[in-house]
């Protein structure tokens, strides 16, 4: 992993996340305040224009519960942006009550039905992309927009939802189901619910 250049409005903390095209890092704002700055590894195999691409739609879905975008820059032809700091994932907090995961789903049905009547189609909501500011929080904000369409587009780069949610043996339906039993303990009627909402996002477009 070759680390990018920040510019100097920003402190570099620690590298906090790293995958199989990117990574994101801890920095200190302009502000004082701790960012999540998510970057593409110039060394690696994300196709050029790819990363650009995601940064434009997550920008222009300026809405409740979809992480914004702060800053974004290009340094040496390297694209990176700045996010609020997020640091707990949905997947920090299995097994889910029934409670909780009821909420979780009003909010982030809220935050779909928004985005969808903004024409974007996220395709890849995970635990893992779904993230929250503490421990504490009850508030989930919808991250990762690598895979996001915008309605109706047709020049989409050729990638398609992981295997594990959408593309499975039985269909979308069977297999997002079985992940969220599986992941996260919750009666059944409240991981078919939740996975309502994920299903329709994922096969609105495919």
């Amino acid at each position: 992993m070759v680390s990018p250049t920040l510019p100097a409005r920003y402190t570099f903390r620690t590298v906090h996340a790293t995958g199989s095209h990117g990574l994101i890092l801890c920095a200190v704002g302009p502000d004082g305040t701790l960012r999540a700055i998510k970057t593409v590894d110039p060394a690696g195999p994300f196709p050029p224009g790819l990363f650009g691409r995601e940064l434009d739609i997550q920008a222009s879905l300026n809405l409740p519960g979809i992480i914004p975008v702060l800053d974004r820059w290009n340094i040496d032809g390297v694209e990176a942006m700045a996010m609020p700091w997020l640091p707990e994932r949905l997947s920090d907090r299995v097994p889910l009550k029934p409670a909780p995961a009821r909420d979780l789903v009003c909010k982030l049905g809220r935050t779909q039905e928004l985005m969808h009547s903004a024409e974007g189609i996220h395709r890849d909501i995970t635990p893992g992309n779904i993230l929250f500011s503490s421990p504490e929080s009850r508030e989930p904000w919808l991250a990762d927009f690598g895979l996001a369409v915008r309605k109706g587009e047709t020049d989409v780069p050729d990638i398609r939802p992981t295997q594990e949610f959408g593309m499975v043996a039985g269909g979308a339906w069977a297999g997002i189901a079985a992940v969220l039993r599986r992941r996260f303990g919750v009666l059944e009627v409240i991981s078919t619910i939740m996975l309502k909402f994920v299903a329709l996002d994922v096969v609105s477009w495919v």
